[in-house]
């Protein structure tokens, strides 16, 4: 692998737990490990992944800066370090890293990338803010990134999905999007999967465990698993553990209670190591509305088990190879993603090519980023 020497900025609002921070978790502790110099530039230096930030990697705490001081300090530090690179991976901080580039004239590359289907989420009416209907906020950025993404050195997608998606949002053309898929497969999975399970559900002779990963956010969709658990639960003897922390939670149990499952499903919170429990778990399912990519449909096939995802926009469908892989039902569907679960339980599951998850290592993905740098 090429080694680049450089001095490389992250640039993100937090560390909590989510797809972007695993991304760019792994991507800083690949990159420092050939001497590159890593710094994590967060606005907030708060969340559940700031205890896994590597010794190699510098952290910059921007402290909470409202949105004019945010380009203030982020100006100050790009003029101060002067890194080769700075990577923005959020809409809301791309505008921020653009004019802080723009306006303390530094020559830092500037990295978009948008990780989310932002065509596909929904904000409810009273979440959004007044001038979402204009594209000037981070749930609807339409207009902002019509305004700055051309201002960009390079812009990155994870998926083709998402790339397409961003052409048409930012009126940017497709041609000019780097598609590179998130660096999954790490050997921490490995080592991790390994480890034991203190939970009695998981014991020997114990009915098999159906596994769901995630926030418990709106576009993860639990709802229609709980609901799809419920089906299976009527012809299979099963159970249900659902990993992850969010704003759902109280909606999610009272669901739970209204379909009598409290005794069948678990919601056991956040864990750092969700792939332990994926190794034991006889099916995962992915029942999001919407995703940007689906790690954690990679890190299940890592842990040799079976897949059933909804067929959502933008990433499942690539990671599946079209429902080669994995089961793929449709958004919201209870009755077939309960259809698709009972066939793997049945012993039906669609087997995969061990070769085919070489594209999400985090090798390969390293060397892609690396050929962008240069």
């Amino acid at each position: 692998m090429t080694n680049l020497s450089k001095t490389i900025s992250f640039f993100l609002p937090n560390f909590n737990c989510g797809g972007v921070q695993r991304l760019v978790l792994n991507l800083s502790y690949s990159l420092s490990q050939q001497k590159n110099q890593i710094d994590l530039v967060l606005i907030r230096s708060v969340g559940s992944f700031m205890s896994q930030i590597p010794p190699s990697v510098n952290l910059v705490d921007l402290k909470k800066p409202r949105l004019r001081q945010a380009i203030q300090v982020l100006g100050q530090y790009l003029r101060e370090k002067n890194p080769d690179a700075l990577f923005s991976f959020m809409s809301y901080n791309d505008p921020i890293s653009v004019l802080a580039k723009s306006l303390y004239h530094v020559k830092t590359k500037i990295i978009l990338g948008l990780h989310s289907d932002l065509s596909q989420q929904k904000t409810p009416p009273f979440l959004q803010h007044p001038l979402a209907h204009l594209g000037l906020t981070p749930d609807q950025p339409k207009l902002l990134m019509q305004w700055f993404y051309p201002w960009a050195n390079a812009v990155v997608a994870p998926s083709y999905g998402v790339a397409n998606n961003l052409a048409q949002m930012a009126k940017f053309p497709l041609e000019k999007i780097r598609v590179i898929y998130n660096p999954v497969i790490t050997p921490e999975i490995f080592e991790k999967q390994q480890q034991m399970i203190q939970h009695p559900w998981f014991e020997i002779d114990q009915p098999p465990v159906i596994l769901g990963v995630g926030r418990l956010i709106p576009h993860k969709d639990f709802f229609t698993l709980i609901r799809a658990f419920a089906k299976v639960k009527e012809q299979i003897s099963c159970r249900l553990v659902i990993l992850g922390e969010g704003e759902m939670r109280r909606e999610l149990e009272k669901l739970v209670q209204a379909l009598n499952l409290t005794h069948d499903v678990d919601l056991l919170g956040f864990t750092d190591n969700p792939y332990a429990y994926m190794k034991q778990a006889k099916v995962f399912v992915l029942s999001s509305n919407c995703e940007g990519f689906g790690n954690v449909l990679v890190e299940a096939m890592t842990c040799g088990t079976p897949v059933v995802s909804t067929d959502c926009h933008s990433g499942p469908r690539e990671i599946l190879n079209h429902g080669k892989y994995g089961h793929l039902v449709p958004v919201g569907d209870a009755g077939k993603m309960a259809q698709a679960i009972v066939e793997v339980l049945t012993g039906n599951s669609k087997k995969f090519d061990i070769n085919w998850l070489n594209q999400f290592t985090l090798d390969t993905v390293t060397q892609k980023y690396i050929d962008l740098l240069n």
